[in-house]
């Protein structure tokens, strides 16, 4: 059940992201878009990737520790995208307020990876379990 409610938690997150953007109308500047399209799509190959970890741990598929590795690379990367991201965005023209709420939408997008890698890392404990 814990690992049920573990990844119950990312249509969630998307869904904290999308009320974000259309509650505070918020757009992206030009020049933290490319940053913000790459946070996303590692994103979702985090979720991908768990999907695929979720299905080897219920088939007992020798390839959960890969898949582990795999999230976690990513998740590595993601938080790196967005540090990079919310220093131009500081480093920007743009008013301060604006700042802060892309700051904590970019927070909350980058949190999109960081599930997927705490479901991961629930599903390798899991795996080690099963086998003692």
């Amino acid at each position: 059940m814990l690992l049920l409610d573990a990844i119950d938690i990312i249509p969630h997150l998307f869904e904290k992201v999308l009320y974000s953007i259309q509650t505070q109308k918020l757009t992206l500047p030009d020049f933290i878009v490319p940053d913000t399209r790459e946070l996303i799509k590692i994103s979702l190959e985090c979720c991908d990737l768990m999907i695929r970890e979720v299905i080897a741990l219920f088939k007992k598929n020798e390839h959960i520790r890969d898949l582990l590795t795999q999230i976690d690379s990513n998740e590595s990367h993601c938080d790196h995208i967005e540090r990079r991201t919310i220093t131009k965005l500081f480093d920007a023209a743009i008013d301060p307020f604006q700042k802060l709420q892309l700051k904590e939408l970019i927070g909350l997008i980058g949190e999109i990876s960081d599930q997927p890698d705490r479901v991961s890392k629930r599903i390798n404990i899991i795996n080690i379990k099963r086998r003692v």
